[in-house]
């Protein structure tokens, strides 16, 4: 059996000059620009070798990534690095309080054109660096919970479902943490996934910050020291906002309390037994999934499906699954409950191109509410481009993938 080997990296990615801020439908009419930083953006890497080849993960401090510039990073890295490339995931955090990161078809205005350029050369500097960092590892998973996220599908007296706390509501509390260690016991890296909105910052902050997610993992990172990277991978969080959301200044403490407990939280369960991930195998897989319109997309001639494009990767025992969707906290469980991996990640926010998909078209990802969302409505209903069987039909293709994922174990 062959050995398994990790390499981190972590490159900031903050802007230098004012920027569009992402993450509001309001910011894309009325701003506002950046007025200053807060705490530094960050793009994490993971790069492991094991005995079928390599395979990476990045995750960057970002709302979204636009598929052209995950296709440039690959151009960069895939050959050189000898990385197939649906062995590369990129996902972000889906953090509110940065650049606005679509690429400039037609000549977007509210994109930094020069930073945005620079943003692929940046992650792939970060993995050849990583690469190159490669050193004997041993992985194992830890368990744990956190109460940070609340349902926001809130129920007014008007019967109206939108946005709110909604602590009746479920959440998926899980925290997996996956921890590659050196075998004399020293961290190289942890990987954790749990799903949550980064939206402790709302429309009203002009501050650029890492927004929770980012704030802990930096902590976690200071607390583990020697170089250890601490990534966030968000799952669930379609329908899940932190205890504090939308507040108005980066600089407000309840932000940092958010981040605080989350740290925390994480630090808890790394304090855990870690169950060892059984062998060294390293694999990745596409898989384009076509999920049913709404009747308006259809009568808008965009055709019955959309497409999008899912991505596995294998590491050992452990799966992660990704799409680019906002997936609510309910389907996130179901695949983690019905997947046959030991040990299952779900990956929203994880972006790769597909087929002929063009961007003036039809957008990547959108939101993917349960069924029974549908009956109540809400904002996850109001803006999705799926019908109410898509639940369905993506649990069912992502199991399949996962289930894909674990041949040959």
């Amino acid at each position: 059996m062959g050995e398994l080997k990790a390499g981190v990296a972590k490159v900031d990615i903050t802007p230098a000059a004012a920027c569009w801020m992402e993450g509001y439908a309001s910011r894309r009419k009325d701003g506002p620009q950046s007025t200053g930083v807060h705490d530094r953006l960050h793009a994490r890497v993971l790069v492991v070798e094991g005995e079928s080849g390599r395979a990476a993960i990045v995750s960057c401090d970002l709302c979204n990534l636009d598929p052209q510039t995950v296709d440039e990073v690959r151009e960069l890295v895939c050959e050189p690095l000898t990385l197939a490339p649906e062995r590369l995931m990129v996902v972000t955090t889906h953090n509110h309080a940065g650049p606005v990161t679509e690429y400039p078809h037609n000549g977007a205005p509210k994109t930094d054109v020069e930073w945005l350029a620079a943003l692929p050369h940046r992650i792939a500097c970060a993995l050849a660096r990583a690469a190159a960092g490669l050193r004997p590892a041993r992985l194992g998973i830890v368990r744990g919970e956190s109460h940070i996220g609340l349902n926001r599908q809130q129920m007014f007296d008007d019967g109206m479902v939108n946005l709110g706390k909604a602590p009746e509501n479920p959440t998926d509390t899980e925290i997996i943490v996956a921890c590659f260690d050196t075998p004399a016991g020293e961290p190289i890296a942890r990987l954790v996934n749990f799903g949550c909105h980064n939206t402790s910052l709302g429309p009203r902050n002009s501050l650029i910050s890492a927004d929770y997610a980012g704030r802990a993992m930096s902590a976690i990172e200071d607390r583990l020291g020697g170089g250890a990277i601490c990534t966030f991978i968000n799952g669930g969080a379609g329908n899940v906002d932190p205890m504090h959301r939308v507040l108005g200044d980066a600089a407000d403490p309840r932000v940092q309390e958010v981040a605080d407990a989350f740290t925390t939280d994480v630090t808890e369960a790394l304090g855990g037994e870690a169950a060892p991930v059984a062998g060294a195998r390293v694999a990745g897989r596409f898989r384009d999934i076509a999920l049913p319109r709404k009747t308006a997309g259809m009568e808008a001639g965009l055709g019955r499906f959309k497409r999008i494009r899912a991505q596995a990767l294998r590491i050992g025992s452990l799966v992660v699954v990704g799409s680019p969707n906002e997936i609510v906290c309910e389907i996130a469980m179901n695949i983690k409950e019905q997947s046959p991996a030991a040990h299952t990640m779900v990956a929203a926010y994880c972006y790769n191109a597909i087929g002929a998909w063009h961007p003036g078209r039809d957008g990547v990802g959108g939101y993917i509410p349960t069924a029974a969302h549908y009956e109540d409505g809400g904002y996850e209903v109001r803006v999705s481009p799926y019908a109410p069987d898509a639940e369905v039909v993506f649990t069912r293709e992502m199991v399949e993938l996962a289930d894909a994922m674990t041949e040959g174990s």
